[in-house]
């Protein structure tokens, strides 16, 4: 829950946070997390956080379980995507009835990393709010799948992620087909600039 609610304090920042519905998440399985365990989804309104839940799976663990060749045949592709999509949906039956999700802002390495292949460059400033659409998604799903890490890497995808990429981006893609999106954004501020945030308002209640 607190980095869920950490997630939440990012949402839009420094823009002024919207009223809407939306949801925020962080994937694990980066090369430093270890167990790949999946960060907390975070549902809120606005800047508020209503809910948030752990879930168990990441790039590195699925990859490391499921894909086994790169170019990747289908049967592996389809494999992997089932159990995504069981565990996303799992995610959205958790989720109130009246609660309509109008925004996913995803905070994690793979939205970030397609952002800055696409561009040529990492810019922050260009990358925060940048929009994966399901058709861009697709995309990238079809030159992953037929491509080997050295190809991924001429693609623009730094080496230490090249291997796990393919992953990240078919959550991305059945994130958005179970919650009937069409388009995912994508935030540069993880949860180093929540904690920030947190720290600055309790040093504003502090000082009143």
């Amino acid at each position: 829950e607190p980095l869920a609610r950490l997630a939440c304090l990012l949402r839009r920042h420094p823009v002024r946070p919207r009223a809407g519905d939306c949801r925020a998440a962080r994937r694990g399985g980066g090369r430093r997390a270890g167990t790949g365990q999946q960060r907390p989804p975070a549902r809120g309104r606005g800047q508020q956080l209503l809910t948030a839940r752990s879930f168990n799976f990441g790039c590195v663990n699925l990859t490391e379980k499921y894909i086994l060749q790169q170019p990747t045949p289908q049967k592996q592709i389809t494999e992997v995507t089932n159990l995504i999509r069981e565990q996303i949906q799992h995610m959205k039956s958790l989720q109130p009835e009246s609660f309509i999700i109008e925004e996913i802002l995803a905070v994690a390495g793979t939205p970030t990393t397609l952002a800055a292949a696409t561009l040529g460059k990492f810019d922050p400033v260009v990358i925060d709010g940048f929009k994966l659409t399901l058709h861009f998604l697709n995309e990238w799903l079809q030159k992953l799948q037929a491509a080997t890490v050295e190809e991924k890497i001429q693609m623009g995808i730094p080496a230490g992620r090249a291997d796990v990429i393919l992953i990240g981006v078919i959550i991305l893609i059945e994130t958005l087909h179970i919650f009937n999106l069409n388009q995912i954004t994508v935030s540069t501020r993880g949860v180093r600039y929540g904690i920030a945030l947190e720290m600055g308002r309790r040093y504003q209640h502090l000082s009143n």
